[in-house]
């Protein structure tokens, strides 16, 4: 990985609702583990819970589909779990356009900072001359612009 960052990757009920997205699953470190859950919340997964407390952060960067469901159920348990999140809004989506405008409204309401893709890395490479920003500046040059999701 570019950057050093550690990455949790969950799967809501996979036997029914299938596994991670081709276009995401391609792109993850081989020999990734990946968590199955049952529960909304990421947090209702205890190996989940065991993996993010060994990572020993303290702020969690979060994307996923179903914002008004599994992402903000996870949002709220991580947020009262003491954990600073981060939820960038071009990687969250719902089936429902219109579920997504309340799931937003109620996480920022429980502590959830907003923020994009590209100002999340950016924020997490900070200098220009870190030896990973020329090689995340093409990748953020060479990536299709997402639309607004407002």
């Amino acid at each position: 990985m570019l950057l050093d960052v550690p990455l949790l990757v969950t799967e809501q009920y996979p036997r029914g609702l299938g596994h991670t997205a081709p276009e995401i699953a391609t792109h993850l470190p081989a020999g990734l583990r990946v968590t199955e859950k049952m529960t909304m919340s990421c947090c209702g997964a205890a190996s989940f819970v065991s993996r993010l407390a060994e990572t020993e952060r303290t702020q969690v960067l979060v994307a996923g589909i179903e914002t008004h469901a599994c992402v903000n159920q996870t949002v709220h348990d991580l947020v009262a779990a003491g954990y600073q999140v981060h939820v960038a809004r071009d990687a969250t989506s719902s089936r429902r356009p219109a579920d997504v405008g309340s799931a937003w409204e109620k996480m920022r309401a429980a502590g959830m900072l907003p923020t994009s893709t590209e100002q999340a890395l950016l924020e997490l490479v900070q200098d220009a001359e870190a030896g990973e920003f020329k090689t995340l500046q093409r990748l953020l040059k060479e990536a299709p612009l997402p639309r607004d999701p407002d």
